[in-house]
């Protein structure tokens, strides 16, 4: 299983206004604004606090940001970046086996991406974040979808279109539901270990995918 990416680092300070170079600004203030929403949660998080945890003027963010909005865009766009290596890394510790084993891995690391990264999996497909859509965002997340819909497919790849579309909402139907009811404490009761968690979503995709096999669209 591959492991969650790692923690993003606190970039390094350089010479400049606010001690940072431009470039090196922008990941400082997503950073802080990943450590906010992880402590305090969306509602806590006001550009002027991400610029104090940041160590920055009050000032700084609009180098980068025009509205609170399209900086929890590109926090949402670089989870859902995340989630995509995540995906990807499953699909290539399983390369030598099946598709079905493959998407099986894929949809444990969905879940683990989901239990590691919270408040970023909320962000990322909350309604009321107050996200404002981006073209970077919807790119972003249609590169994590696409990895699902190549995964679907290769399990079967008879299947038409229409039939493919209806097979790809229901696995992420599953995976995203299960990565639900796992945060607010609903399955794995009592024992959450990532064991546990990877041996109940294989059950349930694995469940999924033979009943397909068996009984033909």
């Amino acid at each position: 299983m591959a492991q969650q990416p790692a923690a993003a680092k606190r970039p390094a300070k350089k010479k400049g206004s606010d001690g940072y170079h431009h470039g090196y600004l922008k990941d400082a203030l997503i950073l802080a604004g990943r450590q906010i929403l992880e402590e305090e949660g969306v509602r806590a998080l006001t550009m002027r606090e991400v610029a104090r945890r940041a160590g920055v003027s009050h000032a700084a963010p609009a180098h980068h940001f025009g509205s609170i909005g399209t900086f929890l865009a590109e926090i949402a766009a670089r989870g859902f970046a995340e989630l995509t290596r995540t995906l990807d890394d499953a699909r290539a510790d399983c390369a030598s086996r099946n598709p079905a084993d493959q998407l099986c891995a894929m949809g444990c690391n969905y879940v683990r991406f989901a239990t590691a990264n919270r408040a970023v999996f909320q962000l990322m497909f909350g309604r009321e974040t107050f996200t404002t859509s981006t073209e970077a965002l919807e790119q972003s997340a249609q590169r994590a979808y696409q990895r699902l819909v190549n995964a679907v497919r290769d399990v079967d790849p008879a299947i038409d279109e229409a039939e493919l579309s209806a097979r790809v909402d229901a696995t992420w139907a599953l995976v995203h539901g299960y990565s639900h009811l796992l945060l607010e404490g609903k399955v794995c009761h009592g024992d959450p270990t990532p064991e546990n968690i990877d041996r109940q979503v294989t059950q349930a995709v694995r469940a999924y995918v033979t009943g397909l096999v068996k009984t033909p669209a």
